[in-house]
C-alpha cells in the first residue's frame, strides 16, 4: 500500500505540473502569452513545487516524527487533491488559481515525503529497511518519469477538464490506500 501510493504521489505532482505548462503551451501557441512569458511561467511552476519543502520541511520532519505516519501520507494526498481542485478553478477563467493549487501540491508533497521514510522501520523488520529503502528511493524516480510523459499525453489527448478529474483521481486512489494501511504508533515525546 506505501508503495503503490507513493508511486501515485510521485507521479501526480509532476502529471499536475505538465498539465500546466501544457495549457500555457497552448497559449503561447494561440499568440495569448509570448514565449518570454512562457520561460518565465515555466520557471515560476518549478519553484512553486520546491518552495514548500524550503519553508515547511523541517516542520513536517518534526511533525511526522510525532504522529502516525499513516495520517501524514493521508493527510499529504489529501492537501494535494485540495491543490489540483484549486489549480482546476483556472478553467473559470482565472488563471492564478494554478500556482496556488501547484503551490499546495507541493505542500502536500512536503507533507508526505518524511512520512514515506519514517515508516519503514514502523511497518518492516530490521533485515528488510536496506531493501526497502532502495525501494523507497527508486520508485519515485519512476513514478517522477512516468508523471512527466503521462501529464503530457493527457493535455496533449484530453480536454483540461478531463486531465484535472484524472489527476483528482490519482491523489485519491493514493488517500484511500493510506487511509486503509494499520495505523502506525503515535509518539509525542520522540
Amino acid at each position: 500500500l506505501l508503495l503503490i501510493s507513493q508511486f501515485l504521489n510521485a507521479f501526480g505532482v509532476q502529471a499536475v505540473l505538465f498539465v500546466i505548462l501544457g495549457q500555457l503551451t497552448f497559449q503561447h501557441n494561440a499568440g495569448l502569452i509570448t514565449a518570454k512569458q512562457l520561460g518565465i511561467a515555466n520557471a515560476l511552476y518549478a519553484c512553486l513545487l520546491y518552495l514548500p519543502y524550503v519553508g515547511f520541511a523541517p516542520l513536517a520532519g518534526f511533525l511526522n516524527d510525532r504522529f502516525p505516519k499513516t495520517r501524514w501520507l493521508l493527510g499529504g494526498n489529501l492537501i494535494a487533491l485540495a491543490g489540483v481542485g484549486i489549480a482546476a478553478l483556472s478553467l473559470l477563467g482565472h488563471p492564478f488559481w494554478q500556482g496556488i493549487g501547484y503551490f499546495i501540491v507541493g505542500l502536500g508533497a512536503c507533507i508526505f515525503s518524511p512520512a514515506k521514510y519514517g515508516i519503514l522501520p514502523e511497518i518492516l523488520p530490521t533485515e528488510r529497511l536496506v531493501k526497502a529503502n532502495g525501494t523507497i528511493e527508486m520508485l519515485p524516480l519512476v513514478a517522477i518519469l512516468s508523471g512527466v510523459m503521462g501529464g503530457g499525453a493527457m493535455i496533449e489527448k484530453l480536454p483540461v477538464w478531463t486531465c484535472y478529474c484524472l489527476l483528482a483521481v490519482v491523489f485519491a486512489l493514493g488517500a484511500i490506500l493510506n487511509f486503509i494501511m494499520t495505523k502506525t504508533p503515535f509518539k509525542p515525546d520522540v
